[in-house]
């Protein structure tokens, strides 16, 4: 299996390891999850970006505001 090696400073380590002791982890798989987790969130943040970017791209913005999204939001929950 394949190892990466970091350099920490002592506080950076000392988050780490606290974390992976609140979790009930080792060190190594609270790191991993955290990266895994990451790069998730990234993947998915993407994926609702990219039509939005598209759209802009093509020229369709919407002019709406802050208020009516808002608005329009709550709305839809409402119902």
């Amino acid at each position: 299996m394949p190892t990466l090696s970091i350099d920490l400073t002592e506080e950076e380590h000392r988050r780490l390891a606290a974390g992976a002791s609140r979790a009930g982890s080792s060190l190594g798989d609270y790191v991993r999850s955290r990266i895994l987790s990451e790069e998730d969130a990234m993947a998915e943040l993407a994926a609702v970006l990219k039509p939005r970017i598209e759209r802009a791209d093509r020229g369709e913005l919407s002019h709406a505001t802050v208020s009516d999204v808002a608005k329009a939001a709550r709305a839809k929950h409402v119902s």
